[in-house]
């Protein structure tokens, strides 16, 4: 036991380790270490598992010719948990379903019967099942063992919770995430309850962590794991090999945070001491070989990383039954290696070897890869094919990559919450592969997919509920919207999520099938297209990381990034357009926030229009007198229409402009024609001059006489003043035709929250002194006919700006709640000037215009009077530039 000292004396370093996070799924073992219910186990667990191997196999042995008994029934079943849960070689499943099989037939016709030993009989044939690749045996046995469990020691007993644990790990791994989500975090909720540092529960807890990992839920992972560490420093209760899986996982933990050195260290370490115990060819010793070789890639340690990986891509060739890692998984990892190494002939072979045994119709072989084994060998293949200048296979590839990641997509937002999604979209940045490869039909396809899907899934599942005739999901829904509304349903359990989170989950287990397919997922772009304005392009602005190999270590450090945007037309189709480095670009539009804001040189303006938008107007046919553009990252707070132009003008008096979060957003027409039958409220007006919620906060005279203004604009007005402009008054009646808003917009003080605390701080004030109505509440309104919100409010378009999903703030408030379509403003802007905009606007609007068309209207007239008045660029901008109108799904 010197290996188990001397991996054990890190443990309390490592656990108060500071928090990392990772960017995309570790190693977790598909042989989930389980303890066995018995104290003869227990007894074996203090062995190595090898000793326990022996102790057990001579104690059967010596019981000779003996007929079978209880005695020698409970050594075979002892034996079997070793073998199965410790060991897991080549062979051993088979041998433990041949020994089973007639001791549960024993078990069985013992009369009284003994439905504990029954149920521990039943629940490691259920694992011989799972490891021989029998899917549907294992989960009847698992359910039968379940089963005889809970009728002999109850449903919150170790032996129950441990099988159902096992019964989860099957779901996981055969398609069922979802089930494999809600059956864990019950377990976990059990244990904690009942029985937390039991080492059933740690068990539990590591478990649980494997499928946050699978989720994308990094930060609870690893939250998780250092909780199991924690409570395994006060107690030791964790045996040696589970110990080493937990270190393990955190190892990588640390790897992805970049602490290489550190993590290669600890692994080193692992791998000595399983060799130590296990023998070299031991499935848990192969799996650290394999993680120590990974290591080495990241630390540019080529020639040791290849050693393991040849060495071991041997072996598992020679094997009988799969293990964790195939020979696909050591071709795959060998691909990469010489990617980095600029070897591309050779990486081309290794991953295309690699693929063609994914590709195979072999169940046993792909039962034990992760999820994203497949995309993330064909995604490197598609870089190896672009090097070597294989133009055709590259593209044919990229499809088929395009296909799989959109098939892991739909699956991971079928049963997941909004944070679990928009963790999943930026650790496995769908578009950069697309957009590194350049090719325009295959970027238009990820591009109209993956951008927003993340508000889009939400929309469906909401609207998917909402039409379902079960009450249980109608009620469902409506304690979800009521705890959007609610600021402490956001109070969250660190390892469990918040309630908001939990409904979220469970409304979109409800919603849809583990199967059910994603509208955005389906999108046509040549649909996309026809869909356009007469005279109209489509610009869709995309942030990529650059995954062109180049030597050295990716993981943990930051690859380059740029800008580009894809421009479809009618006439033209998809063009590609590169927009340069990121760091450039972002610098440029930085000056330009401080210009629209506190003032500047009018040329910090006229770099961003060089940069972002000229290059784009290089590429449109003729005729081209409407942009529809969807912004990324930072460009979310650019105003295109009011970038100045060369000659004193600006760009919104020869080019209208309009936003959308994405081209698909084109597939929904801006107004409905029976939106004012559907529209239960008419037009609905709120002014709040006089501030009481927020004494930070000025007065604003202006509100009032612009609400009255816009009313008298307006048929059917509903008019709310003053004390009357209040929370409950934007809600009241569902669905109002249009909505104008006068009041204060606030954006939280800190930038860095979370996307659910920026909803929470983000919001308008009213009246009242409740008078704080927040993006979250807003996103529980019923608006899904209304076809206009307008906020006439400072910085009402700012917030949190998230890569391919938009803006978090009042944006994603409003469209959560269906408005078709938000007028607002990216500045702080001046009331009389702000009223000759809004005043224009309603003009154009009441005549029959669309909010698209009043807005460019209003905008060009305003900014033509003041050249006429003499006006300098940087004052017109900065007063009649800040208003920009956005399509809503």
């Amino acid at each position: 036991m010197t290996s188990s000292r001397r991996l054990h004396r890190p443990v309390s370093r490592l656990a108060r380790l500071g928090k990392y996070s990772c960017s995309w799924i570790v190693f977790v073992g598909c042989w989930v270490l389980l303890l066995s219910a018995t104290t003869r186990a227990a007894e074996a667990l203090a062995e190595t598992p090898l000793a326990a191997e022996s102790r057990l196999r001579a104690a059967l042995a010596e019981r000779g010719e003996m007929p079978p008994d209880a005695v020698s029934d409970h050594l075979e079943v002892d034996l079997a948990e070793v073998l199965i849960n410790y060991l897991g070689r080549p062979g051993d499943a088979a041998e433990v379903e041949q020994r089973l099989g007639s001791v549960l037939t024993r078990a069985e016709a013992v009369t009284p019967l003994d439905p504990a030993f029954v149920g521990r009989v039943q629940h490691v044939l259920a694992q011989a099942a799972m490891a021989l690749g029998q899917p549907e045996l294992a989960g009847t046995r698992f359910d039968a063992a379940v089963m005889t469990l809970t009728a002999a020691h109850g449903e919150d007993a170790r032996q129950t919770l441990t099988a159902r644990m096992a019964r989860a790990v099957l779901y996981s791994r055969t398609g069922r995430p979802a089930d494999a989500d809600v059956e864990s975090a019950d377990i976990v909720r059990r244990f904690r309850a009942n029985d937390p540092d039991s080492l059933p529960a740690l068990d539990a807890y590591g478990q649980r962590a494997v499928f946050l990992i699978r989720l994308g839920r990094f930060e609870d992972a690893e939250a998780q794991i250092r909780d199991l560490l924690a409570r395994h420093e006060q107690s030791s209760v964790l045996p040696f090999s589970q110990y080493q899986t937990q270190l393990n996982n955190l190892a990588y933990l640390l790897n992805r945070a970049g602490r290489h050195e550190e993590c290669a260290g600890i692994m080193a370490e692992l791998v000595a001491a399983r060799t130590e115990a296990l023998g070299p060819t031991a499935e848990s010793t192969l799996v650290a070989r394999y993680n120590l070789a990974y290591v080495y890639l990241d630390l540019g340690r080529y020639e040791d990383a290849e050693l393991i990986f040849l060495t071991d891509l041997a072996f598992a060739e020679s094997r009988d039954s799969p293990g964790k890692f195939s020979p696909a998984d050591y071709l795959g990892r060998l691909g990469e290696m010489n990617l980095k190494r600029r070897d591309y002939a050779a990486a081309e072979r290794d991953l295309q070897r690699g693929v063609d045994l994914l590709d195979a119709p072999d169940t046993l072989k792909t039962l034990h890869q992760e999820d994203a084994a497949r995309e993330r060998m064909r995604g490197s293949l598609v870089l190896a094919q672009r090097a070597t200048g294989d133009g055709v296979a590259m593209r044919s590839n990229l499809s088929r990559w395009l296909d799989q990641t959109e098939e892991r997509f739909r699956a991971r937002l079928n049963f997941t919450s909004e944070a679990d999604r928009l963790a999943f979209f930026a650790r496995e940045r769908p578009l950069d592969l697309a957009a590194t490869v350049g090719d325009p039909a295959l970027l238009a396809r990820a591009v109209l997919r993956f951008k927003g899907v993340v508000l889009d899934s939400i929309l469906e599942d909401q609207r998917l509920a909402l039409a379902s005739v079960d009450p249980e999901t109608r009620q469902l829904l409506q304690d979800y919207q009521a705890a959007l509304a609610d600021a402490d349903a956001d109070s969250a359990d660190r390892l469990l999520g918040s309630r908001r989170d939990q409904l979220e989950r469970e409304l979109a287990r409800r919603a849809l099938t583990a199967a059910g397919h994603r509208e955005a997922l389906l999108t046509d772009p040549a649909k996309v297209l026809a869909s356009l304005p007469p005279g109209a392009a489509l610009v869709e602005y995309v942030r990529y990381r650059d995954l062109t190999p180049g030597p050295g270590p990716t993981r943990g450090t930051s690859l380059p990034e740029s800008y580009l945007a894809l421009v479809g037309s009618a006439i033209r189709g998809w063009q590609i357009v590169p927009l340069g480095a990121a760091t450039e670009l972002d610098a440029a539009l930085a000056r330009y926030r401080i210009l629209v804001r506190r003032g500047g040189p009018i040329d910090w303006a006229h770099e961003v229009r060089r940069r972002v938008l000229d290059p784009v107007r290089d590429v449109l046919p003729a005729g081209i007198e409407e942009l529809v553009i969807a912004p990324d990252g930072p460009l979310n707070q650019l105003a295109f229409a009011s970038l100045p132009e060369e000659d004193g003008g600006f760009v919104v008096q020869s080019l209208a402009c309009s936003f959308v979060t994405s081209g698909r957003d084109l597939l929904r027409p801006e107004t409905h024609a029976d939106d004012s039958s559907r529209a239960e409220g008419g037009n609905r007006v709120l002014a709040a001059p006089i501030v009481t919620v927020r004494a930070d906060l000025p007065e604003l005279p202006g509100a009032e006489a612009e609400g009255r203004a816009v009313a008298a604009l307006l048929t059917r007005a509903d008019l709310h003043v003053g004390p009357a402009a209040t929370p409950q008054a934007v809600g009241a009646v569902p669905s109002p035709r249009r909505m104008h808003l006068a009041c204060h917009a606030v954006l939280p003080a800190k930038g860095d929250l979370d996307p659910a605390a920026q909803l929470r701080d983000t919001g308008l004030v009213l009246a009242g002194e409740d008078g704080f109505l927040s993006a979250a509440a807003i996103a529980a309104l019923d608006l899904r006919h209304t076809e206009l919100v307008f906020l006439s409010a400072c910085d009402s378009g700012g917030g949190e700006n998230v890569n391919g999903e938009g803006v978090f703030g009042l944006r994603r408030g409003f469209a959560r709640a269906g408005a078709r379509a938000l007028v607002m403003t990216l500045w702080p802007v001046d009331d009389h000037a702000g009223r000759q905009i809004i005043e224009g606007f309603y003009q154009v609007l009441v005549a029959g215009g669309v909010p698209r068309a009043a807005l460019v209207s209003a905008q060009r007239a305003a900014l033509a009077r003041a050249q006429i008045d003499g006006m300098d660029p940087v004052t017109a901008l900065r007063e009649f530039g800040a208003y920009t109108v956005s399509w809503q799904r």
